[in-house]
């Protein structure tokens, strides 16, 4: 053993119909809705794909579940050079933001796009509002 310790609960279909509203997404009662804790993670896995992950008690989409669905988080454009670095875990740095989407707060979950496609290619966390950011 490698010392990986993994739980697998799936959710009762009152609990699913909670976390859709706690999301703001529709999930029916067909729906197979998992939460999976492993060494200090925690994901919520939807009918075979894992969409969401727990940072802290915050619930944050994936990616992949962003790149499928239509979402209302607010986002920051960056240029093509600084995609090798974003995608790679460097922080954000003003000069490569090339557009900036009104109204987020410090804090708030935001989706970074890259400029040529408007591909989602990171999730982050505001450091600033989205006033503070554009000055």
């Amino acid at each position: 053993m490698n010392g990986v310790l993994m739980a697998i609960k799936r959710l009762s279909k009152r609990d699913v119909k909670e976390l859709g509203k706690l999301l703001n997404i529709s999930l029916s009662k067909k729906d197979i809705v998992e939460i999976i804790e492993s060494n200090n993670q925690k994901l919520v896995r939807i009918n075979g794909d894992i969409n969401f992950f727990y940072l802290g008690e915050r619930i944050i989409p994936t990616l992949h579940y962003l790149e499928n669905t239509e979402t209302d988080l607010k986002s920051i454009t960056v240029d093509k050079g600084a995609v090798r670095f974003v995608v790679s875990g460097a922080d954000i740095m003003r000069p490569g933001i090339v557009h900036i989407d009104e109204g987020f707060s410090e804090g708030d979950i935001i989706l970074i796009r890259e400029e040529t496609y408007n591909k989602p290619i990171a999730i982050g966390i505001a450091l600033l509002d989205s006033d503070s950011m554009k000055s």
